[in-house]
Formats: C-alpha cells, structure tokens, sequence
C-alpha cells in the first residue's frame, strides 16, 4: 500500500533496482503487487524493501 497515485512510481522503483526472484510487478493506484519466482525469495524482497523503507 502507498500513497493514492503513487503505485507506479512504487514500481517502476522496485523494477530498476532488480531484486533477486522479482519476476514483475503490477501497479494500480495505491496497490503494488510483486510476483517473485518462489516463496523463499518473497521472505527475502519483503526483508529489503522493509530495510529500503526504515531508511
């Protein structure tokens, strides 16, 4: 979840820093989805965007 509009700047973010197992994302106006290529590596995306985040 993001701010109202900003859904595809969120993914166009998380698509130009190539994070291991991100296959793609999808963007609608303040939802972003993120398909990685197995679960283990969700746990690892969420891990890094929540570091991503704190900073």
């Amino acid at each position: 979840k993001c701010f109202p509009g900003m859904a595809q700047a969120v993914c166009a973010a998380i698509d130009s820093m190539e994070i291991n197992g991100i296959v793609g994302t999808l963007a609608g106006d303040d939802t972003i989805f993120a398909a990685c290529r197995s679960e283990a590596l969700a746990g690892e995306m969420v891990i890094t965007l929540r570091d991503i985040t704190k900073k």
